[in-house]
């Protein structure tokens, strides 16, 4: 039996309210099922309550063995400089937590970048299996689809960054990634990484398939769900959807346009909406209730930046498994899977009246989007539910660590 130790900071715990079952939670379940004993280290999020302190680590038992929780004080918002900060504090924590532990192998979530070095300098002598999961390609992602003061500092800062991912990977005995292309950015940082055993396995989706979705025949709505953010390019979605209803009022009329999340971009669509005819902006909503709006809807919108950086996002198993065809405008991976499994349309970004167009193709063709409805659930249950990607994953992070332990006992 191995002791695991899984690290992230971009995961809820059981403990937060409005807790859902992500990457990392269900890998703990597979790994204990496994007969194994899983470790969470992640942010202690007491920092929602501005005056409250805790101890910089405390211990929390979960059905799926116990958390570790690192305390990140001072942290405000995943924006800028505040998430520098916070992934800072983290990194300290997490590689402090690590070197105490001294767990047999740990599978490490990449950004933050610097916690395999720091931990392998803080526990010299110990034999961890070390493997890093790819999640995030920052800061180039976010270099890639922001402007002013915050790109600038980001592009000061990459360098410094990508000398943090290539320590972190040379010390690595595996690499995990949730996409071609975040495996190919690992690559340019740590050519030698290709020598390596990877694996893609993507984010997946943790819906719960006994609620199936309506039939199409009462289906209504295009649904945006997602972080207001600037990997979407939502002045071209607006454009688009303006001709949409000038050419189809009376089908835009019975599948109005709704938005749900919350970012950068909430104040600005909420002002838009105004102006705009059956299109309305409700914010963050919790995610039962996000999921019971897709269900409802008749397709979806993916409206991503040209210059996006995504791989295979996932809105795209979320969309997919609530039985929604997609209009996306992400070249790449997901336009590979969209096609491939006919569940969808890429439109170009700039391309307005093809934009609006393809909302108009997919909402009249209700043949087309039964076969979605029925099809794409059943798909995302058998490749790419949590459960089974986190299966997957654990036995890639045992497989890992057993090779790498032969290794060491032939020397």
């Amino acid at each position: 039996m191995a002791s695991v130790a899984i690290v992230h900071y971009a995961e809820e715990l059981p403990s937060d309210p409005g807790f859902t079952s992500g990457r990392y939670a269900s890998l703990a379940r597979a790994l204990v099922r496994l007969g194994h004993e899983p470790i969470r280290i992640a942010p202690s999020y007491s920092h929602r309550q501005k005056k409250q302190r805790t101890t910089p680590r405390r211990e929390l038992k979960v059905d799926t063995g116990s958390v570790v929780l690192v305390e990140t004080p001072g942290y405000i918002s995943h924006r800028g400089f505040a998430r520098v900060r916070h992934l800072n504090t983290f990194r300290l924590g997490a590689a402090k937590a690590l070197a105490e532990l001294r767990p047999d192998v740990a599978i490490v979530m990449l950004p933050p970048m610097g916690i395999l070095r720091m931990a392998t300098q803080l526990s010299a002598g110990t034999r961890t299996t070390w493997i890093a999961d790819v999640e995030d390609l920052w800061p180039d992602a976010q270099i890639a689809t922001t402007n002013g003061i915050t790109r600038s500092a980001l592009r000061l800062g990459a360098s410094l960054i990508h000398k943090q991912v290539s320590r972190d990977l040379r010390l690595a005995s595996g690499i995990v990634a949730i996409s071609r292309e975040y495996l190919r950015w690992a690559f340019e940082r740590y050519p030698a990484g290709r020598q390596l055993p990877t694996r893609v396995i993507p984010l997946g989706t943790p819906v719960d398939f006994d609620d199936k979705p309506e039939e199409v025949s009462s289906r209504h709505g295009v649904v945006f769900v997602g972080t207001l953010s600037n990997h979407f390019a939502f002045e071209k979605l607006v454009d688009a959807w303006r001709i949409f209803v000038t050419e189809n009022h009376d089908l835009a009329a019975k599948h109005p346009l709704t938005i749900l999340g919350d970012g950068p971009w909430l104040n600005r669509l909420r002002e838009t909406a105004r102006d705009v005819p059956f299109m309305h902006v409700e914010g963050r909503v919790p995610h039962d209730e996000a999921m019971h709006l897709m269900r409802q809807s008749a397709l979806a919108l993916a409206p991503y930046r040209e210059q996006a950086r995504m791989g295979l996002p996932n809105k795209l198993f979320e969309y997919v498994a609530a039985g929604l065809p997609i209009v996306s405008t992400l070249r790449g991976e997901m336009a590979e899977f969209l096609d491939t499994h006919d569940l969808g349309t890429t439109v170009t970004e700039r391309d307005a009246n093809g934009y609006a167009s393809s909302i108009r193709t997919w909402l009249l063709n209700s043949t087309a989007r039964s076969k979605v409805a029925n099809e794409g659930p059943a798909l995302v249950k058998r490749h790419y539910s949590h459960d089974v990607l986190a299966e997957q994953l654990a036995r890639f992070i045992l497989e890992t660590h057993k090779r790498k332990s032969a290794r060491e006992t032939q020397r």
